[in-house]
């Protein structure tokens, strides 16, 4: 691995986020009348929720 290359971890930790993938599988599935915005600070995990979720969906 070069100096200035990053590894990806693949084993991101993943904690109490039961409440945010209910909500957006329970957004999912109502009829679609507004957008959804995932917002937060920069590095809070708004990306990992989104990849739990699909992987969850599939």
């Amino acid at each position: 691995m070069k100096k200035h290359e990053m590894q990806y971890r693949k084993d991101v930790a993943f904690i109490n986020r039961e409440k945010d993938l209910a909500f957006l599988k329970g957004c999912l599935n109502e009829q679609p009348d507004s957008i959804l915005f995932i917002h937060g600070p920069k590095s809070s995990g708004k990306t990992t929720l989104l990849y739990k979720f699909l992987e969850q969906t599939q």
